[in-house]
């Protein structure tokens, strides 16, 4: 009988693990070496911005919290403009529904008015021929006065005294 051992088997997945995690591993390495050294020597990274970094990302949850009931504030106000944002086009569309209406349609009493402004109008023009009848009445008569004046200056007054 034959005895298998595991021994190659974890050579070869040993092998393999290296070749294909070594490379991501080398670098993952000089990556966090690197970040540690830019750490070290920086002069931007004090103590004081640690603490306040550390602050903020504890306090992180609570933001995330308030941010999840804005979101759920934003989402009614949203709601509740486009609800707005409808009855404010169904009142655009009654209110041009009633000027077109309105455009169209006649404006009370207009036939009585026309009929009312063509009597007035009548009315007008035959007080106007009375005045220009009694203007030249008038003026007939001052005619005649003066011809009679002049007639008298001419022939003489005894003439009509007598």
């Amino acid at each position: 009988m034959a005895h298998f051992t595991a021994q190659p088997i974890t050579e070869d997945l040993a092998k393999l693990n290296n070749a294909i995690f070594e490379t991501a591993q080398d670098n993952l390495k000089r990556d966090l070496t690197e970040f540690v050294q830019v750490f070290e020597n920086s002069n931007h990274v004090k103590e004081d911005t640690l603490a306040a970094s550390y602050v903020q990302l504890t306090n992180c949850s609570q933001s995330l919290q308030a941010a999840k009931t804005r979101k759920d504030d934003l989402q009614s106000i949203i709601n509740q403009g486009n609800k707005t944002q409808e009855e404010m086009d169904t009142l655009s569309t009654m209110l041009e529904d009633i000027k077109n209406a309105q455009e169209t349609r006649t404006p009370p009493f207009s036939k009585e008015t026309a009929e009312f402004l063509e009597q007035l109008e009548m009315e007008r023009q035959e007080q106007l021929k009375g005045l220009r009848r009694q203007q030249d009445k008038i003026e007939e008569h001052y005619a005649k006065k003066t011809r009679e004046s002049t007639y008298r200056n001419l022939v003489g007054s005894s003439f009509f005294y007598s």
